[in-house]
């Protein structure tokens, strides 16, 4: 892990933020970096970090401030969680680089920041950057990170609503019932989720059940659902009859599911647009924004 050395500073030092006084540093950097921001989004999610850190969900630094003589100039919150204990399938630590900013006088050292960071970040056996710039997301690629997705599919309550259910695929509400369709770690993602104001679900393919998890985010006047958690896409897109179904019942007549434009079944629009990454072992077909910035933070 990279750290700064008592007395002179050298130009692109990381030091983790890790106690109040880095805390206060980095939300300094954010709010200069993200205008659009107040400094109570910051404080509310720097609040769900430390109580998801807590109970054991996210571990290691909140992320890391980038230092230069002149002083402060970056920063970048690193969201670091074990997805092992989560959906049973084995230890696999994940480190999502979430909200990252340099300061205008110091842009030449952006790619140093992001170089040291998948340093510090090398014990994780995958790194993701959900909500990259244009520019972040060709630094991105220079740097050995994938695309997980070229965008995303948004599928409407009709058709699908009206089509019949597909034969093996179910979507069935998170509730007593359903969660015994469930392992013990994948009930606990499906409930701390819960917990961070998110829609859990149960999804019942020829392969087992396993958790799906969306957020309701509000889009051009309309409710939407968005998959946060699925362990396969492709299974979600053939359970959609029963996912917009489910989803009306909430009064969500639209869903969105991030994926290649490949997968884009007919009857449903695919948007190109913002890309994910991921460097590591996730397997192509998963979707994984479990403990990211789309719940912590609401972006």
């Amino acid at each position: 892990m990279a750290a700064i050395a008592t007395g002179v500073v050298r130009p692109g030092q990381l030091t983790p933020i890790a106690d109040p006084p880095m805390v206060v540093r980095a939300l300094a950097l954010l709010a200069r970096g993200f205008p659009e921001r107040d400094d109570a989004f910051w404080r509310r999610g720097f609040a769900r970090i430390e109580a998801l850190r807590a109970a054991g969900h996210l571990a290691g630094p909140d992320g890391y401030v980038l230092e230069s003589p002149e002083g402060d100039a970056g920063v970048i919150l690193t969201l670091r969680r074990s997805r092992g204990g989560d959906d049973g399938q084995g230890e696999l630590p994940i480190c999502n680089l979430s909200s990252w900013s340099v300061e205008p006088a110091h842009r030449s050292l952006a790619p140093l920041m992001l170089r040291q960071v998948l340093k510090a970040e090398e014990g994780c056996a995958v790194v993701t950057d959900l909500t990259p710039s244009a520019i972040v997301e060709t630094l991105n690629a220079k740097l050995g990170l994938t695309p997980w997705s070229e965008g995303t599919i948004i599928a409407f309550a009709f058709p699908f609503a009206a089509m019949p259910r597909r034969r093996g695929y179910r979507i069935f509400a998170y509730d007593a019932g359903s969660r015994t369709m469930l392992d013990a770690g994948q009930r606990a993602i499906a409930e701390r989720h819960l917990e961070l104001g998110c829609i859990a679900a149960v999804i019942e393919t020829p392969e087992g059940a396993s958790p799906l998890i969306l957020r309701a985010i509000r889009r051009r006047g309309l409710e939407v659902g968005q998959v946060i958690f699925a362990a396969s896409r492709a299974a979600v897109i053939r359970a959609l009859p029963s996912l917009m179904r489910f989803l009306i019942r909430r009064g969500m007549p639209v869903a969105w599911i991030d994926a290649p434009a490949g997968l884009c079944p007919a009857g449903a629009h695919f948007r190109a647009g913002q890309k994910r990454f991921h460097t590591g072992g996730l397997p192509a077909d998963r979707l994984d924004y479990a403990y990211s910035e789309f719940v912590i933070f609401g972006v």
